[in-house]
């Protein structure tokens, strides 16, 4: 039914509002294995900005790059409006980097992070041409990853294969698996018999029991993937930044958290290889941010060495360092501290619960005292912004719980005026693999009253509060709890219009409820409690917890019994054998810091006296002064496929190739300092440039090396020309008065040049403001089907406002090429 085709994807981009979103294109270049053996096409089903900020996905990517015998290709969920058009002319959802449709790929794999995706991976096969349902498609094999597959169910007529766990490793073997099987000729059903053997992955044909695979080696697995990562995209990201995986899993056992259950045991990367690799990445990538990742980073046993000597190097090259997931404690307030000196941020710490009672009941150990200290601490240690995350809906909640958290908000916006608080409140969901996994989750009416309380108490001048959708909350409950009936009511909502559903703006709780109903299903028949002696729809999944050991932690809990972190005792359960095991990095001496005392310590130190710390120990100019030592001015062609980038997206592109180019830049003051850059007028979507103008301040003018300057530019950024100027040099705008451009126009009925001429004098002798603004207009080109004139015109004058110009020449046309060629100076006018 749908055709793809490289002109055709190529014309979409001045279809849509966000064209950088499907270019593909990325820092170094993708290397496209045209003998590969096998085709496997990447997918996440959300927008690119969110998709392409998704570690997980970047780490497979680069694996499968760096093997011979495997194509590797990404792909997003499409925006409304490319979708739209992709329907309406027929093409088959693709790949970026290749353009091939996702029909002509060996695998399709989909990361599941959030079961409100779900219809969206509906959505994108059959914008692909294929079936959505397993047994009527043939090839290609989709398979399915991430965090919602330990309950695959809800998926499991859509998705041929689910793999459990970590995904280095088995996404490898189940690659080269296909690689022989293909070579046999095997069909798709004996493929899957060979699939279901491999371990960590579950055949939903085959209803297989599987348990979920680990890599033990976070070292070896940086140094494989590290070879050919990361690809910086041009496009913008929602974590527009370097980052490093320090650590998975993590020991403290907060009952409700199913990321800390499943990622179990703990594997820390060696501080010194992270070190490394980190100082190696920013120099190669150019990125001006750094973020460490994992579930609770000041849990990391040598988080205090890695930051000293991460913080020093980006302290000297101007990039800032963010650290979320920290513990509530001094330790994470005096991290805040320092990584401040170099970027202004805010602490956020996770409370979960109002009262110590039902801290205690969801295994969070910590006591009003400290949570009130760490944020006397924060405040009076100069931090902005403090963020608090709660939960509401937790089992044996009361009101006295709901008070808490309006307590705890306060008190913390009464630490100081000019600490500002914003309190986030989501709604517990019981999902699978956890303690509360046989717990009720809150129904709508009782959400909605929780919300409604906090909403009229939790109120300040400094004082901002957050919450999730309820409907939402209620359809992610349903799902994560759901078998392979609410599968149907995925299809069903789907078809009624469903996608997008983590996002409020296209979400429809209506379609849901009536898709349910249509189903002969309710919300309740999910969400309700349920025994422990009841069968769970995921129960051939084995995430490695004894089944014993969270009946155990259940129990616990409403007898309000705390569990120790299991790297002080193991409580047996069951993740830590057959050599799979905690792992922690060595002590180094990779920096000169003093070792931490508290690395492992359930309960936190006592409140520390509170001393107030300067905002910034050093200025963060690299100069004596403002203007630094020299200019550099470079003229910069900007081209195809780089034209679709916003001015934003380009401006961020060109200041990663000056951090690349290794010159010493100056950079601006403030709380966010960046390299101190003036840029020629910003160009619209879409519209190339023969000479862009950039002057870039430096601390330094004497022995400076260009040999990386050029280089370190990206294709369709060439370096046309680079000068010094001294600092009495003219700015661009007392410099250049105007700018010279080509529009190609594709005329949808001729006409001929004399009677163009005439309209254009007519129209410039009886349009003054034209007149004003408009320097030169004549046409260089003409051709049957094609009109160009170049254009010259004050420096304000934008293309858009060109062509409503030209709109008033009565000419039937559509604007096939916008160029700028050049900028004028006075003398380089000819006025009309």
């Amino acid at each position: 039914m749908l055709k793809s085709g490289k002109n055709k994807i190529d014309g979409l981009f001045t279809k849509v509002n966000k064209p950088s979103r499907y270019l593909g294109s990325t820092y170094p270049e993708e290397k496209i294995n045209k003998k590969s053996l096998l085709k496997v096409a990447l997918c996440f089903p959300d927008l690119y900005e969110i998709g392409i900020s998704n570690l997980g996905l970047s780490i497979l990517y680069s694996l499968l790059e760096k093997d011979k015998d495997i194509l590797v290709d990404r792909c997003y969920a499409p925006a409304n409006d490319l979708e739209e058009v992709m329907r309406k002319d027929k093409i088959s959802l693709f790949g970026l980097e290749t353009k091939l449709t996702l029909k002509d790929f060996d695998i399709i794999g989909f990361s599941l992070q959030h079961e409100l995706l779900f219809t969206n991976v509906l959505n994108m096969l059959d914008l692909a041409g294929l079936e959505v349902k397993s047994d009527k498609r043939d090839w290609p094999i989709v398979i399915a990853g991430g965090s919602c597959c330990f309950n695959p169910e809800p998926m499991a007529d859509f998705i041929d294969a689910f793999v459990i766990g970590d995904g280095e490793e088995v996404l490898q073997d189940i690659c080269h698996e296909v690689i022989s099987a293909k070579k046999k000729g095997l069909a798709k059903k004996q493929v899957l018999g060979l699939l279901s053997q491999i371990k960590g992955v579950y055949v939903p044909l085959i209803g297989n029991t599987v348990k979920k695979r680990v890599v033990t080696d976070l070292d070896n697995n940086l140094e494989n993937y590290s070879k050919t990562w990361p690809k910086v995209p041009f496009g913008q990201g929602v974590h527009d930044r370097l980052t490093m995986e320090i650590m998975r899993g993590c020991g403290r056992g907060c009952r409700f958290c199913q990321a800390g259950y499943i990622t179990r045991p703990i594997r820390e990367v060696s501080a010194v290889l992270l070190a490394n690799k980190t100082k190696e990445t920013l120099e190669k990538t150019g990125y001006g941010e750094v973020s460490v990742l994992s579930l609770s980073s000041t849990d990391y046993s040598q988080i205090d060495s890695l930051i000293a000597d991460t913080m020093a190097y980006c302290k000297r090259k101007k990039v800032s360092l963010s650290i979320p997931s920290q513990r509530v404690d001094s330790f994470s307030v005096k991290i805040g501290q320092e990584i401040g000196k170099v970027k202004s941020t805010g602490l956020t710490l996770a409370p979960e619960a109002g009262t110590e009672r039902l801290r205690k009941v969801i295994n969070k150990n910590l006591t009003d005292t400290q949570i009130d200290c760490t944020l006397k601490e924060a405040s009076t240690s100069g931090a902005r912004k403090v963020k608090l995350y709660f939960m509401i809906g937790l089992p044996t909640e009361d009101q006295e719980d709901l008070q808490g958290i309006v307590d705890i908000a306060k008190r913390a916006s009464k630490k100081s005026n000019k600490l500002k608080v914003t309190a986030s409140i989501s709604t517990f969901i019981p999902k699978p693999h956890t303690a509360f996994q046989w717990c009720a989750q809150n129904s709508l009416e009782e959400i909605r009253q929780k919300q409604t309380f906090l909403k009229e108490n939790i109120v300040g001048y400094n004082l901002e509060l957050r919450w999730h959708n309820p409907e939402q909350s209620l359809l992610e409950g349903l799902i994560a709890r759901g078998d392979r009936s609410v599968g149907q009511v995925i299809k069903k909502a789907w078809q009624k219009g469903a996608k997008f559903d983590n996002w409020s703006e296209s979400f429809n709780f209506d379609i849901w409820s009536q898709s349910l109903f249509d189903q002969g299903l309710s919300f309740d028949d999910y969400l309700k409690g349920r025994s422990l002696k009841e069968e769970m729809p995921w129960q051939n999944i084995d995430s490695g917890l004894k089944l014993s050991f969270l009946k155990s932690e259940y129990d616990k809990a409403f007898a309000l019994k705390p569990s120790q972190d299991c790297r002080i005792k193991c409580l047996k359960c069951g993740v830590c054998e057959n050599g799979v095991k905690n792992i922690y990095s060595k002590p180094t001496e990779i920096a000169t810091s003093p070792a931490r005392n508290d690395v492992i310590a359930p309960c936190l130190p006592p409140c520390l006296p509170a001393g107030r710390a300067g905002r910034r120990s050093e200025t963060t100019n690299q100069s004596n002064g403002k203007e630094g030592k020299s200019r550099l001015r470079l003229v910069i062609q900007k081209l195809p496929p780089l034209h679709v980038l916003s001015h934003l997206e380009y401006v961020k592109a060109f200041e990663r190739s000056l951090r690349r180019s290794g010159l010493p830049l100056l950079y601006t003051e403030g709380f966010s300092p960046r390299p101190k850059i003036s840029y020629s007028p910003a160009l619209a979507v879409g519209t190339s440039s023969q000479g862009e103008i950039f002057d870039v301040w430096l601390t330094a003018k004497d022995s400076l090396d260009f040999s990386k300057l050029k280089k370190s530019f990206v294709k369709g950024m060439e370096l046309v020309t680079y000068k010094l100027l001294d600092n009495n040099h003219p700015r661009f705008f007392k410099e250049y008065i105007g700018a010279s451009y080509q529009l190609t126009l594709k005329l949808n009925k001729r006409i001929s040049v004399d009677v163009i001429n005439d309209r254009i004098k007519q129209l410039l002798n009886n349009t003054e403001i034209i007149r004003e603004k408009v320097l030169g207009l004549s046409i260089i080109d003409c051709k049957e089907d094609s009109l160009t004139f170049e254009v010259e015109c004050c420096i304000d004058l934008v293309p858009k406002w060109i062509i409503a110009v030209l709109e008033q020449l009565n000419i039937d046309f559509e604007v096939a090429e916008v160029k700028r060629l050049k900028f004028l100076k006075e003398l380089d006018v000819k006025k009309i």
